[in-house]
């Protein structure tokens, strides 16, 4: 009897760099890349502004591979005089992006939220710009849900502005560019800037999340605080709630993890001006579950977090002590921390985002040599050679610290449970 056998080559996708680096700068302009994504096919897009000449500073995106290999740039508006910031990019599910953030009004001391849509390729379907005629106004974070876009706004338009120079607002916008409606959060009482939102996500219930700072810079002993806010999605406040640990600090970013609990992470300062990572969990109705800080000597600060589906905690920031450091950090969900990582960079990381394979990846400026990078780095921890590594060899790493949810400066009621 004779057999037969037949050999079968099962082919997987081709493999890929796990971590890597690669810097998105084209000469002569500085660039300062404010997010990098992943898209649906698996590439990378990283969007920004650079300047070209004084008082120009056009949004750019670039695209890169898998692998991190520089494939494409694109520059928006680089023969105006006004100043535009890009915050950030969302990817549009037919494809393309939307480039968010503000742009000057040539001959008007202003600034109007500032839309650029573009296809796949980078080119330009549409621009939007809006806003009030005499404000001072940006879209900070935004996101895509259901068929509409909602942002956070920081805005001086006094119709909202009650006490301070600026407040929060919330948009809802079509994915063509038009506003469905637009409401005002302001809770700072004591002057500064106000409420200052700095990131929206969205939470395992699909409600909307906000981290930012309130302002009260005339009185010290009230601030500014870390906020987090949760809303519905007709931009109705679910609960508000500001922080304390005997110091000032600000909110920069939040992320949910699948069992919605809520994680708030940003900076502390203390009566020495000394700051301090932090990062707080909060369960579904606003009452804290844990906080930590990192960080006794230098200045520390966390900038941004990100949790996947498998609710592995990343954040980033940076460390100033002997030299600048980026750094980035794998928490567990009692706030363990699992791997630490310092990067031999001159400011910290200031934008993260999860990928297809459970790492991470970010993008952040060098203005020492004047250029926008971005790093990947998987979920082991491994990192391009030459990083330093590993943080803790550099300083202690967590404390418990005693964050406590504040009576909120409006003097609104907050709810313990």
């Amino acid at each position: 009897m004779k057999y037969l056998f037949f050999a079968f080559v099962l082919c997987s996708a081709v493999s890929h760099a796990q971590s890597w680096e690669t810097e998105v700068t084209q000469a002569p302009a500085c660039y300062n890349s404010t997010e990098v994504i992943e898209d649906a096919a698996g590439n990378y897009a990283v969007a920004g502004v650079h300047g070209i000449a004084m008082g120009n500073s056009p949004f750019f995106l670039v695209k890169l591979t898998q692998d991190g290999v520089y494939t494409s740039h694109q520059t928006y508006h680089g023969v105006l005089t006004a100043t535009h910031s890009c915050h950030g990019l969302i990817e549009y599910p037919g494809g393309g992006y939307l480039l968010y953030g503000s742009k000057a009004v040539d001959g008007a001391a202003q600034y109007d939220y500032f839309l650029i849509r573009v296809n796949a390729s980078g080119d330009t379907l549409w621009t939007r710009a809006f806003g009030s005629a005499t404000a001072w106004e940006a879209l900070q974070s935004g996101l895509l849900h259901n068929g509409c876009l909602y942002f956070v706004a920081y805005s001086t338009d006094t119709a909202c502005v009650t006490t301070g120079t600026g407040t929060m607002r919330l948009l809802k916008l079509d994915t063509a560019g038009n506003v469905l409606w637009d409401k005002c959060h302001h809770y700072g009482a004591y002057g500064g800037d106000g409420t200052f939102a700095e990131k929206l996500t969205l939470s395992e219930d699909s409600s909307l999340l906000v981290a930012g700072t309130v302002h009260n810079d005339s009185v010290a002993v009230y601030g500014p605080f870390p906020f987090l806010m949760k809303l519905d999605l007709n931009g109705d406040t679910i609960f508000y709630r500001t922080f304390f640990d005997g110091a000032g600090g600000k909110g920069l970013s939040v992320a949910s993890d699948r069992y919605n609990c809520y994680y708030l992470v940003g900076v502390t300062s203390d009566s020495l001006d000394i700051h301090q990572g932090f990062i707080v969990k909060i369960d579904s109705v606003g009452t804290i579950t844990w906080s930590k800080t990192v960080g006794t000597i230098g200045d520390d600060n966390f900038q941004d977090i990100t949790i996947n589906d498998k609710n592995q905690v990343y954040v980033c920031g940076g460390h100033y002590h002997a030299g600048n450091i980026a750094m980035l950090i794998r928490f567990d969900l009692n706030g363990n921390i699992l791997w630490d990582r310092a990067i031999d960079r001159v400011t910290p990381l200031y934008n993260l985002s999860g990928t297809a394979d459970y790492g991470v990846v970010a993008a952040a400026r060098d203005p020492v040599n004047c250029n926008a990078y971005v790093v990947k780095i998987d979920s082991a921890g491994n990192v391009p050679l030459g990083y330093i590594e590993p943080y803790t060899t550099i300083k202690s790493i967590t404390r418990e610290c005693n964050f406590e949810v504040f009576p909120n400066p409006t003097g609104g009621e907050v709810t313990v449970c």
